[in-house]
């Protein structure tokens, strides 16, 4: 479930249904909708976004103005370089950020993916899929290591990634348009 507390300070089902745990309800209203291990929400114009967090999980969105749920990307067989959104085998993902561009960021385990929206193609951006630890500073993303990433965040410029690399004990930022990789903290 997905709860939200209003100015009043009162808590109410925002989404999901009581005691289902699984993808269901898109195209109809949030609150009806069945939901998977909600994890890392993101809001970006009228749109909340969160990632269900499982062995086959999904990007899903709800309409802040309807309340209406649908699903972004996953629930496909593959998680090839450049598949579709819907093609798409999202392996357990953890967080999401999206920038002012429309790009999606989605951290799964040691690795970054986006969707692009111009292009309707989810691609690997940061990491290296099977391979954790520390390294890459300087250099680009796409072969950076890192270890567990607990958040994403796009900064208030729209410059930058923001990566919280939790077993690394850091916080590093990729440009958006070098895609340079940097340790910011720790």
């Amino acid at each position: 479930l997905i709860y939200k507390i209003d100015r009043s300070k009162t808590l109410s089902v925002f989404a999901g249904s009581e005691n289902v745990c699984r993808h269901g309800g898109d195209d109809g209203l949030a609150t009806a909708a069945t939901l998977l291990s909600p994890d890392g929400l993101t809001i970006n114009f009228d749109q909340l976004f969160f990632v269900e967090n499982d062995a086959n999980g999904y990007v899903r969105f709800i309409n802040l103005n309807t309340g209406v749920i649908g699903t972004l990307i996953g629930g496909g067989l593959s998680n090839a370089n450049g598949t579709a959104p819907e093609n798409y085998l999202l392996e357990r993902p953890r967080n999401i950020a999206v920038a002012d561009s429309g790009d999606f960021f989605i951290s799964i385990g040691d690795r970054i993916i986006t969707w692009n929206t111009f292009d309707n193609l989810v691609i690997d951006f940061a990491g290296v899929p099977g391979r954790s630890g520390f390294g890459g500073d300087d250099g680009p993303a796409l072969e950076a290591l890192f270890d567990n990433i607990e958040a994403l965040a796009v900064d208030p410029a729209g410059e930058n990634l923001l990566v919280v690399d939790n077993g690394n004990f850091r916080i590093r930022e990729i440009d958006l348009e070098t895609k340079i990789v940097t340790t910011l903290f720790g």
